[in-house]
C-alpha cells in the first residue's frame, strides 16, 4: 500500500509540474498572439518585460538575502561572503545591553529588600570585624538604593572551548545612583551617600542539564576589585579628611571583596541535583606563583634637606580578592625583593595580577608611585614568564615579575618532593559538609548553640562561617598551599561560636589519599572530646599535585636561523660601548642567544637616542646559492609599554640583489607577527621606485603585549612591487628574514641590520 501511494505521489507531482509548464507557455503564447491581434505597439511587450524582470530581480536579492542570513553567523562567516571587505568594518566582541538595562529598570524597587537583608545579616556583621573594638557596635540604620538603578554598559560572551558544560558573560557595572545609607555608632548617625562603583562582573550559568531546566546553576562574581567610591553626610562629613575616608573606603573594598570577587562569589542553584557547596566553592583552574624579583628608577617620594630624595618602598600583588604585600626597602630607589607569593585562579579568562609599588610614609599616607596590571591568561598560555614592566601612572620606574603557571593534577604520580625553589607541591581543598550525632544540649530547637570549624594545615588556619541550627550545615570548602603530603596532616576542629572553646577535634593524615587515583575522600570524620563519643563531622578532602607547565621543545637551530643577523659597523652617533651579549645585560632585562649560534656578538649603546645597535655576525659563511646574501636591511625595534605596542622602523635596505636592473626594481618591506601568517599580522611600507638602495623612514605598530611576544617571531620579506610579478610565485621576493623576539631586550629599543637570503 505504500509503494503505490508514493507512486501515486510521484505523478501527481510530475503531472503538476509539466501542467504548469505548459500553462506558462501557453499564456506567453497567448499574449504574444493577443499583441498581433490587437494591434498593439511593441513598446508595451518591452514594457512588460522591463517589470518582470525588475520583480524577478527583487525575488532574487530576498532569496539570495535569507541565504546569506542562514549561512552568516561570525565575523569569518562573514568574510567568506564578502572577501573584500573595507577594513573601516569592525566586529566587537562587546554588545550593548539595552534590553538588559530595561528589565533592571522594571525590577529595581523589588530589589531593595533583598539589598537591605544582605547588608543587615551580611555586610554588616564584616565590617564589625574589620573595626577596632570601640567602634564595633556600628549597625545600619536607614538604607534607600533610590530611584537610579545599576547599568550596564556593555555584555560580552565567551564560547568556552574547554568549559562545555558552562555558559559565561562578562556585565561591565556601573552604578552611579542616588543611594543613600545611615550608620549608628552609640546613637550617633554617620551617613554615606554618592556611592559609585565599576567593575566586570562575570555570570556563569553551570552546569548545563539535560533537563526540563537546562540551567542548573548561576554564578555571580568580579573578576577583580571594583572601583568603589563615596561622599560622607552628617558628623562624617564634618570629619571628611584624607585619612579617615580611606580607611572607611578600604574596608569597604575589602567587605565587598570577601563576598563578590573572586575566589568568593554568590551562587544560586537552579536544581535540585546540583550541590550548592560545589556551585560556591569549585576547584580552581590552577596556581599562580608570582615572584616580585626587583624594581629599577624608581621616584623619589621622599624629599631632603640634607641628603638625596629618595623612597621606601614596597610591592602589594592583588589577584582577585587574594592581596599581598612584600617587605618595605628603606631609603632605596633600586629595591631588590625576591619575595614569592601564590594565589588560587579560578578563572584564567579576563582575571588580572595587579602589582602597585607604594611609598611607606610612617606620619602620613603611603604614596602610590606607580603600578603595573598583567593578564592572567598570558601566564596561562606561557607557563612561565619573565616579565620587566614599565610603572603606569609616572615618569620612571621599572618592575621585574616573575610568573609561573600550575595546573592542578589528580595523578599521584605528579607529587614532588618540595624544595627552595618549589617550596609548595600541592593543593588541598577541604569540604566540610555537616555534623553528625550532636549533643542534645547544643542542637536544643529552643536555644541552638552557634558553632563554627576551624581546619588547621602546617601553620595555615581557616575558619568557615557559624551556624546556629538543631542539624549545623555548613557545605563550606577551604583551601590550602601544602609542601609535604606525605607527612603533613590536617586537624578539623568545631568551635563554639561565643568565646570559640573547642568542643571536639579529629585528625585526617594526608597520605591516606596521597596515592590514591583521584586523591580525595569523603566521609564522617569522627570527633574527640568530652561528649562527643557518637559525633562526626561529615567533610571532603580532596587533594591536587601543582603540575608545572611543559616548555615548548626548542627546534634546532639551522645555517639560515644561524645567519638571520649579519654584523653591522654602522653607528648611530656618539659614544659607544660594547659588551659581550652573552654575558652581559641590557636594559630592561637580559638577552640570552642559543649557545653556538653565532660566533661574535656585540651591542652598541647611543646616547643620540632610546635605542642600541645590534650587529652580529656569522660563524660560518654559506657558500652554496641558495644561502647567497640578497642584501640586508636595517630596522628598529622598541616596545611602547604605554600603549602595549611593538614600534618596527623601517630604516632603509642596501646592497638589494633583484633579478632585474635597477630602473626596473620597485622594493617595498613586507612583515609578518609569526605563527599567525594572516591578514591580520600582515604589514607593509610603501613602494621606492627605481633603487636598490631603498630609504623608508616607515614606522609599523603591531598591538601586542610584551609578555605575549615570547613566542613570536618577525618575519621580513623584502620584495619588488612591478604588476604581474605577483601572478608568478617567488619572483617577486628579493629575500627574507626572520627576527626572534623573545631573544632581544625590546623595552630598551634595538636597532639592528639584518642579512636577506633567498
Amino acid at each position: 500500500m505504500s509503494e503505490l501511494g508514493e507512486k501515486i505521489s510521484l505523478f501527481r507531482k510530475e503531472f503538476f509540474s509539466h501542467f504548469f509548464t505548459f500553462l506558462g507557455w501557453f499564456v506567453l503564447a497567448w499574449i504574444a498572439w493577443a499583441f498581433g491581434a490587437l494591434h498593439l505597439s511593441f513598446a508595451w511587450l518591452v514594457l512588460f518585460l522591463f517589470i518582470g524582470a525588475f520583480l524577478q530581480s527583487g525575488h532574487l536579492l530576498k532569496s539570495n538575502k535569507r541565504k546569506i542570513h542562514r549561512v552568516i553567523k561570525q565575523e569569518n562567516d562573514v568574510k567568506k561572503v564578502w572577501p573584500n571587505m573595507p577594513s573601516w568594518i569592525y566586529f566587537s566582541e562587546e554588545e550593548h545591553a539595552l534590553w538588559l538595562n530595561r528589565i533592571l529598570d522594571q525590577m529595581w524597587p523589588y530589589v531593595e529588600d533583598m539589598v537591605q537583608g544582605i547588608l543587615k545579616h551580611s555586610v554588616e556583621p564584616a565590617i564589625q570585624s574589620y573595626l577596632p573594638a570601640p567602634l564595633q557596635s556600628l549597625c545600619f540604620e536607614k538604607m534607600a538604593l533610590g530611584q537610579t538603578p545599576l547599568y550596564i554598559t556593555n555584555i560580552k560572551t565567551y564560547k568556552a572551548k574547554k568549559r562545555d558544560k558552562e555558559f559565561i558573560m562578562d556585565l561591565d557595572v556601573v552604578y552611579n545612583g542616588d543611594a543613600h545609607f545611615t550608620l549608628g555608632i552609640k546613637k550617633v548617625q554617620l551617613g554615606i551617600s554618592d556611592l559609585k562603583i565599576h567593575g566586570p562582573l562575570r555570570v556563569i550559568l553551570k552546569p548545563l542539564l539535560s533537563d526540563y531546566n537546562p540551567v542548573g546553576g548561576v554564578t555571580v562574581f568580579f573578576l577583580n576589585r571594583p572601583k568603589i567610591s563615596f561622599d560622607l553626610t552628617n558628623l562624617l562629613s564634618v570629619l571628611d579628611i584624607p585619612g579617615l575616608k580611606g580607611t572607611l573606603l578600604d574596608i569597604v573594598e575589602d567587605v565587598v571583596a570577601s563576598f563578590v570577587v573572586l575566589p568568593n562569589r554568590i551562587a544560586v542553584p537552579l536544581s535540585a541535583s546540583v550541590d550548592a557547596g560545589d556551585l560556591q566553592y569549585p576547584i580552581p583552574d590552577g596556581v599562580l606563583r608570582v615572584e616580585v624579583i626587583e624594581a629599577k628608577d624608581l621616584i623619589a617620594a621622599d624629599m631632603a634637606l640634607l641628603s638625596k630624595p629618595t623612597s621606601d618602598p614596597y610591592c602589594i600583588v592583588e589577584v582577585g580578592a587574594q592581596k599581598y604585600r612584600t617587605k618595605t626597602k628603606k631609603s632605596n630607589c633600586d629595591p631588590v625583593w625576591k619575595e614569592t607569593f601564590e594565589a588560587f585562579i579560578d578563572n584564567t579568562e579576563g582575571q588580572e595580577l595587579f602589582c602597585k609599588v607604594y611609598d611607606e610614609d610612617i606620619a602620613g599616607k603611603d604614596t602610590e608611585i606607580g603600578e603595573v596590571d598583567v593578564q592572567v591568561a598570558s601566564a596561562f598560555e606561557n607557563g612561565k614568564t619573565d616579565l620587566w614592566l614599565h610603572l603606569e601612572g609616572v615618569e620612571e620606574g621599572r618592575i621585574h615579575l616573575g610568573l609561573k603557571w600550575f595546573s592542578l593534577s589528580p595523578n599521584p604520580s605528579d607529587l614532588r618532593q618540595a624544595t627552595p625553589r618549589n617550596p609548595t607541591v600541592a593543593a588541598l581543598f577541604v569540604k566540610i559538609i555537616n555534623a553528625i550525632d550532636l549533643p542534645k544540649d547544643m542542637t536544643s530547637i529552643e536555644t541552638p548553640t552557634w558553632l563554627l570549624c576551624k581546619v588547621n594545615v602546617g601553620k595555615t588556619s581557616k575558619d568557615t562561617f557559624q551556624v546556629s541550627s538543631a542539624a549545623p550545615t555548613w557545605s563550606q570548602g577551604l583551601r590550602f598551599l601544602i609542601s609535604d603530603p606525605r607527612t603533613q596532616n590536617v586537624k578539623i576542629s568545631i568551635l563554639e561560636g561565643g568565646d570559640k572553646k573547642v568542643l571536639g577535634y579529629c585528625n585526617f593524615d594526608l597520605k591516606r589519599i596521597a596515592n590514591v587515583p583521584g586523591m580525595s575522600h569523603e566521609g564522617a570524620f569522627p570527633l574527640q572530646g568530652p561528649g562527643l563519643e557518637r559525633t562526626a563531622l561529615k567533610c571532603r578532602v580532596v587533594m591536587r599535585a601543582l603540575r608545572a607547565h611543559e616548555p615548548k621543545p626548542v627546534e634546532p637551530v639551522t645555517p639560515a636561523t644561524k645567519n638571520s643577523v649579519l654584523e653591522s659597523h654602522h653607528d648611530l652617533g656618539g659614544s659607544s660601548s660594547t659588551s659581550n651579549l652573552t654575558g652581559g645585560e641590557t636594559d630592561g632585562g637580559s638577552a640570552s642567544f642559543p649557545r653556538g649560534a653565532y660566533s661574535t656578538t656585540s651591542l652598541t649603546s647611543s646616547t643620540a637616542g632610546f635605542s642600541s645597535e645590534l650587529s652580529v655576525g656569522p660563524s660560518i659563511g654559506p657558500s652554496t646559492e641558495e644561502l647567497s646574501t640578497r642584501g640586508e636591511v636595517k630596522l628598529t625595534l622598541k616596545y611602547d609599554h604605554g600603549k602595549n605596542r611593538l614600534l618596527i622602523n623601517i630604516i632603509r635596505a642596501e646592497r638589494l640583489r633583484s633579478r632585474y636592473p635597477e630602473n626596473k626594481t620597485n622594493p617595498f618591506v613586507r612583515l609578518y607577527l609569526l605563527p599567525d601568517r594572516t591578514k591580520k599580522t600582515r604589514r607593509r611600507t610603501g613602494a621606492v621606485r627605481g633603487s636598490l638602495a631603498p630609504s623608508f623612514n616607515e614606522t609599523i605598530e603591531y598591538c601586542v603585549g610584551l609578555d605575549q611576544l615570547k613566542d613570536r617571531d618577525l618575519d621580513i620579506e623584502v620584495k619588488n612591487a612591478r604588476p604581474g610579478l605577483s601572478m608568478r610565485r617567488g619572483w617577486n621576493s628579493i629575500g627574507r628574514t626572520t627576527i626572534q623576539l623573545s631573544e632581544l631586550s625590546l623595552s630598551a629599543g634595538i636597532t639592528m641590520t639584518c642579512e636577506l637570503k633567498k
